[in-house]
């Protein structure tokens, strides 16, 4: 190769390079270092959703109570590569336990999760003391914050309140949770409402529909036809007066109507049950209950209570923990291990006590005998049952039982609890996914 050939020839691109030069190709020239403006109206997805219509209030009221319910824990890993519980007084405790002066974690976890539900993004501001430690956690308003892009593309700060009172906000100082990816907007989440707009809007008109007929009269408008001209406008006003006040809102349902001879009523409207709106409330609440994830039958919606049974309503609440619950609680705890327990140490992770969800200690028992029926009858290794249970595996494990070795739990397990477990049906769904560890 010569020398002019050397000359011409472009220098190799580093990866890092390479993927900098993508995320900036992504970003317009003026967008760079400047807040981005919201691509959808969070206040009217607040007002017109979640204020004003009763199916997504009582979706967002059931998720965010239910997600509120179980308390946040820390733990590590050990040198064994086993998870280890925090003693009380870790430092990580003061954010977690009592996050800021006027809201428990309770309160602080119920009103992250209203935010992420009805704006898609859920934002909480890490106070620091003088050592740089966090010590408080305060909640910051979706629809004030806006992500400054750098020239790389990466968020480094973030524009917070309104003109002209403007907070710039460092990036490593914010724990920002997504509710819903957006493919076309990877700095912000997507709010179920966007997706439920057209549907909410029919919800909220048929029950406007059903209000003005309530309130403007007991039947729907009409004509009342004069054989004979009528004199003036002062004659029309006065008629049409007299028979409102008769005839029109709850004082006026099933009051008799008094015509002459000269007068005759003409139905020009529909009745309510000609529009059948109890198909379309069935249709809305429908579509806006699978967006959210929630059963019907838990919130009371009509679609739901067309088939209430006991026995629905707990497969139904079961549903609801085990399939929309648990990941949004994973997905929290992701968000709070990589924004706030990384600052403690690199092995420290935050997530939610499970324990005391009913629903879910159920899948655990029918888990735990599915495994230990399969050790018994011979259809499993032991850790393979094991793993169902969610124990460690044992360096001899890989065995079927035998009259040598039939105990199920080795000397670091408690059979008994195993044992003692309450029959429950097995789960093959749980079994499938092999319950995660956590003692």
């Amino acid at each position: 190769m010569g020398l002019l050939t050397s000359f011409f020839r472009q220098p190799r691109e580093t990866a890092a390079a390479r993927q900098q030069r993508v995320m900036i190709d992504l970003l317009d020239i003026w967008q760079k270092n400047r807040p981005l403006a919201d691509l959808w109206d969070v206040r009217k997805f607040v007002e017109d959703g979640y204020r004003r219509n009763t199916v997504i209030f009582a979706c967002v009221t059931e998720i965010s109570t239910s997600f509120s319910q179980p308390p946040l824990k820390a733990w590590t890993v050990n040198s064994q590569n086993k998870e280890v519980d925090l003693p009380p007084g870790h430092l990580l405790y003061l954010p977690l336990r009592k996050p800021n002066a006027k809201q428990s974690q309770r309160s602080l976890m119920r009103t992250f999760s209203v935010h992420g539900e009805t704006a898609g993004n859920a934002y909480l501001f890490k106070v620091r003391a003088r050592a740089g430690n966090v010590v408080n956690l305060n909640l910051l308003r979706p629809d004030a914050m806006r992500p400054i892009p750098d020239s790389n593309g990466e968020v480094t700060k973030f524009a917070y309140g309104f003109e002209p009172n403007i907070q710039i906000l460092e990036a490593k100082d914010v724990i920002h949770e997504q509710l819903n990816p957006d493919p076309l907007d990877p700095y912000r989440g997507l709010s179920p409402i966007a997706v439920l707009a057209r549907m909410g809007d029919l919800d909220n008109a048929a029950a406007d529909f059903l209000r003005a007929f309530f309130l403007n009269a007991g039947i729907p408008a009409g004509l009342l036809k004069y054989k004979e001209r009528i004199g003036d406008d002062a004659e029309l006003f006065r008629i049409k007066t007299r028979w409102r006040e008769n005839y029109s809102g709850v004082k006026g349902w099933h009051e008799v109507g008094v015509l002459d001879a000269d007068v005759e009523y003409q139905e020009i409207g529909s009745k309510a049950d000609q529009l059948k709106l109890e198909a379309i409330f069935g249709e809305t609440e429908s579509r806006m209950c699978s967006v959210y994830g929630v059963p019907p039958i838990l919130i009371g919606a009509w679609i739901g209570l067309m088939r209430n049974t006991m026995a629905n309503y707990g497969n139904a609440r079961k549903s609801f923990y085990q399939e929309t619950m648990q990941p949004k609680w994973a997905n929290t705890a992701d968000a709070l291990t990589l924004g706030l327990a990384q600052e403690f140490g690199d092995y420290i992770q935050i997530g939610f006590d499970l324990e005391g969800i009913d629903a879910l200690q159920e899948e655990k028992a029918g888990a735990r005998k599915f495994a230990l029926d399969s050790w018994n009858s011979g259809l499993g290794t032991k850790n393979e049952c094991r793993k169902i249970v969610g124990w460690d595996q044992m360096p001899n494990g890989d065995v079927f039982k035998t009259k040598d070795n039939e105990g199920f739990a080795g000397a670091d397990d408690d059979l008994t609890a195993l044992q003692e477990a309450p029959d429950a049906e097995p789960v093959p769904a749980t079994v499938q996914r092999m319950l995660p560890r956590r003692n």
